[in-house]
């Protein structure tokens, strides 16, 4: 049986755990091969730099790995292909490698995307922190992108980045918390790794700055803005919901649910779904 192996630092971090993981093991199942997890549980350098010179020993039949940034990374990608082993980076590139092809995000159109809905969402004016891990390659092409895209609006401050790099969340949750006691009127944060989202959405509700929703839609329908309201009205459209729920000095929690496919129209269902006329 081909043995493959996937390598990362924080290599089993809930995030990877719930989703690459999980998808990982399913390719291996329906393909017929072995896939093994590999690299730091942490952030170390040694580990992940083991696991690659491990695989190589053991000449496996693929590599799949995470970039980050190291300055011996590079050599031991280049190792791995000059033994045969094809090398594909995944999440983050190593472009100064000689890695067989990088299968993953396009990150500067992604943090382009990012500052146009955060300026959509929250306005053309204000502070923006920004969270990412500088240890990661991705990091540097995403910021660079949001970067660009904001410089079109002046009156946006970009505090950051932070970095935020850590085995869990709690290090996003304390960072954010600490620049809302600096910069109470913050007007948005964007965040690039599996840390800050998750970080930030806690701190924002343990600080709890809350806004009134009757007012914010009224205001919303008169700016013709106000992105809540308006992702509110497409997840209607697809089958969605959307529930906010705010006080004012309290906080506020959104959650959002979304169909995997949008549900078939009366005249698409089959015919025993169907109204009688």
């Amino acid at each position: 049986m081909e043995r493959y192996v996937w390598i990362s630092k924080l290599a089993h971090h809930p995030i990877y755990r719930s989703t690459t993981h999980a998808v990982l093991r399913r390719v291996a199942e329906q393909c017929a091969v072995e896939v093994t997890i590999a690299g730091a549980d942490d952030l170390a350098a040694a580990p992940y730099l083991d696991a690659i010179q491990q695989a190589i020993r053991q000449h496996v039949a693929g590599i799949m790995l995470v970039g980050w940034k190291d300055p011996n990374v590079a050599d031991a990608v280049n190792s791995a292909m000059a033994a045969g082993i094809p090398v594909v980076t995944v999440e983050s590139d190593l472009p100064g490698s000689r890695r067989l092809t990088y299968a993953g995000t396009e990150w500067l159109r992604l943090g382009t995307d990012m500052a146009r809905k955060l300026v959509e969402l929250a306005g053309p004016r204000g502070q923006v922190l920004v969270l990412g891990m500088k240890s990661l390659e991705c990091t540097e092409f995403v910021y660079r992108g949001f970067r660009h895209e904001l410089g079109q609006h002046p009156a946006l401050e970009i505090i950051g980045p932070v970095d935020d790099s850590a085995p869990t969340t709690a290090r996003a949750f304390r960072l954010v918390q600490d620049h809302l006691r600096v910069y109470p009127d913050l007007t948005g944060i964007a965040a690039f790794d599996c840390n800050g989202g998750p970080g930030a959405a806690g701190a924002l509700e343990e600080t709890g700055l809350g806004f009134d929703p009757v007012q914010a839609a009224a205001a919303g329908r008169r700016k013709q803005g106000f992105g809540l309201f308006n992702i509110r009205e497409r997840l209607d459209y697809i089958g969605g919901r959307c529930k906010i729920a705010s006080r004012l000095g309290r906080g506020t929690q959104i959650t959002l649910v979304a169909p995997l496919r949008k549900p078939p129209a009366a005249d698409d269902a089959p015919a025993e779904e169907r109204c009688p006329p």
